[in-house]
């Protein structure tokens, strides 16, 4: 699985003082494979339940499958003719694959519910 890591520093002014936190490491999660010609994106990741999908381009079939972290699949739904899909995650809170394919495509998402 790939983890995004970023590094974030706060810098905090009031009047004329400035005071800098120290460096802070954040790993995100986010694609863990695609092998989509062009980006797709799944956001906002965390999500409280609602997420899209946003594709480049509208595609004839897109399907998205939902497994919760055990693999135990959730939804499998067919979208049609579309180049932005939203979603509303109604399982509890925890950690989810999305799997997004067409035809010749793939993508895997982990997507994180508050």
């Amino acid at each position: 699985m790939n983890n995004f890591h970023l590094k974030y520093t706060v810098i905090i002014t009031n009047n004329n003082c400035s005071e800098t936190s120290e460096c802070i490491a954040l790993t995100t999660s986010g694609i863990i494979e695609s092998t989509f010609n062009k980006e797709i994106s799944l956001y906002p990741n965390p999500t409280t339940g609602l997420f899209s999908i946003d594709m480049v381009t509208i595609h004839k079939e897109i399907f998205v499958k939902i497994n919760d972290i055990s693999g135990k699949e959730i939804s499998n739904k067919i979208y049609k003719n579309q180049k932005k899909i939203s979603i509303d995650l109604k399982e509890t809170k925890g950690i989810y694959f999305i799997e997004v394919s067409s035809e010749k495509e793939k993508a895997v998402y982990r997507l994180v519910k508050n």
